[in-house]
């Protein structure tokens, strides 16, 4: 542990942050990465296609969800954009586990680059079109050791295969 905050602070925080997501957030489904999956995706070069080839454990959560932030926002958060302006996903680190040993059981994971979250087409706006799953592209916090109460991520919506090539 860091010892900057006090864990039991940190305990606080984090109990917070779950009931105001209870109130405010989105339910949806969480999909990470086995290491596994990822250590055989970092081997292929950019034109073989990696999300066939990962194999992902499901969680469920509730999210909050930044549609449209402004370029001051992301400025604060240290995102410096030119003309795209990315989603914002906030999502606590306890989830309930969906499928594996830990079923129906509160875990503490860790948010990955390509993880991606699958949320209800009644939540995403009319700007965005047809798009039910959202892929991780870059984690805002980091470095923060044990002591992260929310993670904050930048997503796009997740590309899908329209046909199979083969």
């Amino acid at each position: 542990m860091s010892k900057l905050i006090p864990r039991e602070t940190i305990d606080v925080l984090r109990q917070h942050i779950n009931i105001g997501m209870d109130m405010l957030g989105i339910e949806c489904t969480l999909y990470i990465p086995n290491d596994a999956s990822l250590e055989n995706a970092e081997g292929l070069d950019m034109y073989e296609v990696a999300s066939r080839d990962l194999t992902f454990v499901s969680y469920s959560t509730q999210c909050f969800i930044e549609w449209n932030p402004n370029k001051y926002r992301l400025r604060k958060l240290g995102i410096y954009v030119e003309d795209e302006l990315p989603i914002l996903v906030w999502v606590p680190l306890l989830v309930t586990a969906l499928e594996g040993t830990e079923v129906g059981t509160e875990v503490e994971v860790d948010t990955v680059h390509r993880s991606y979250l699958s949320i209800a087409p009644e939540f995403v706006p009319a700007d965005v079109t047809a798009v039910q799953e959202f892929e991780i592209v870059d984690v805002i916090v980091k470095g923060t050791h044990d002591a992260v109460v929310l993670k904050g991520m930048k997503c796009v919506p997740r590309r899908v295969q329209l046909f199979d090539p083969t």
